[in-house]
């Protein structure tokens, strides 16, 4: 099966890329190049990243990320080396998944509760969690009980829980 040509970015994905193109002085044709956006794109995520102190603009007209920024992108970088090198975070619901089980051992039934988890993204988030080594599955076989298999977040996983909070922080909370 081939792969999808084009896959959609979250919005931590697309200020990552945006970061990373600034991480030296960049005008704006060359930041929507490198991190492949649209004009429309890039005018509504710069706004943002600007108002959380992420980027600034110089008097040149040039885009440059603040030392927040740039700690945003070693922490992206920190993350994605986590996922056993995948160039993807996983989606926002994967992330959510990872949190609920963080700590303790979950079914898929009680991931799916907690986290208001329709099945397809279930089927989705899960596999992709146990492939990238972020989720660990225990069979239900050699513990007392139903015999079902839980979930709970590897060290890596939980890892990558921590950088993502720190991610979000910076994202939103940026002074």
């Amino acid at each position: 099966m081939s792969e999808p040509l084009m896959q959609y970015r979250n919005n931590l994905e697309i200020a990552g890329s945006i970061l990373k193109s600034c991480l030296r002085p960049a005008s704006k044709t060359k930041v929507m190049y490198d991190a492949r956006l649209s004009y429309s794109q890039l005018k509504s995520h710069m706004p943002k990243l600007a108002e959380y102190k992420l980027l600034e603009t110089t008097k040149s007209g040039k885009c440059v990320a603040t030392e927040g920024g740039k700690k945003f992108v070693s922490t992206l970088d920190q993350l994605l080396e986590l996922q056993k090198g995948s160039k993807r975070l996983p989606h926002i619901s994967g992330i959510k998944m990872l949190m609920a089980c963080q700590g303790k051992e979950l079914m898929i039934t009680e991931i799916m509760y907690t986290t208001y988890a329709n099945s397809a993204q279930i089927s989705t988030n899960v596999p992709h969690l146990l492939e990238e080594g972020l989720l660990s599955k225990i069979d239900g076989k050699s513990r007392k009980g139903n015999g079902r298999a839980r979930y709970l977040p590897s060290e890596s996983g939980n890892k990558s829980i921590e950088l993502y909070k720190q991610l979000l922080e910076l994202y939103r909370d940026a002074n």
